[in-house]
């Protein structure tokens, strides 16, 4: 049931402190709008239950530790040969020579919790998710793999 996912995106499941759909919700996460126009429904479900097996390193956490001991963990944001940049889960960005670094980590664990839900709880975020990337995708000729609608 769609409208139950949706219910449980932004309530119970707590979805929306990090992720958004349509300009709600968070943004340490990934934006979620079209998410389901292009990933299968087991690939959704065997995130949201085991997201530190089934999340890319790129999607995953980055700890560092700086020289002067303080150890901050984030969205990577940044990572070239000189720096790093970080985003807390606050929305602070953390901008850090790698000189001044001891440790750094990169994609080791997700900051996105396995989920509490049940079976159906999570078959119901899964439909909501891909009902959402669908709408999201036909409104959006960037998103559509639809034929072209112009009438000239």
């Amino acid at each position: 049931d769609p409208k139950q996912g949706e219910a449980l995106f932004y309530g119970k499941a707590k979805c929306s402190d990090c992720h958004m759909v349509n300009g709600k919700g968070g943004f340490i996460g990934s934006d979620l709008t079209y998410y389901g126009a292009e990933a299968k429904p087991d690939q959704i479900r065997a995130i949201i239950l085991d997201p530190d097996k089934n999340l890319p390193a790129d999607k995953k956490a980055t700890t560092v530790v700086t020289t002067a001991g303080p150890k901050i963990t984030g969205m990577l944001r940044t990572n070239d040969n000189f720096s790093v940049s970080l985003q807390t889960l606050d929305g602070s960005f953390h901008f850090l020579p790698k000189s001044e670094l001891t440790h750094l980590d990169v994609g080791s664990h997700s900051l996105m919790p396995a989920a509490t839900l049940n079976s159906k709880e999570v078959d119901d975020l899964v439909s909501y998710l891909l009902r959402t990337g669908d709408e999201s995708a036909k409104r959006s000729p960037a998103h559509s793999s639809q034929e072209d609608d112009h009438d000239d």
